[in-house]
């Protein structure tokens, strides 16, 4: 019961890591 939430967790967690980064170079990207 705890293991499906925390794969839950850490899957959320790996997709939006790339997300972020891809987002933050972006808008460092446009903001210079």
């Amino acid at each position: 019961m705890i293991l499906v939430p925390l794969n839950k967790i850490v899957f959320c967690f790996k997709g939006a890591v790339p997300l972020c980064l891809t987002l933050m170079y972006c808008f460092y990207s446009f903001g210079r």
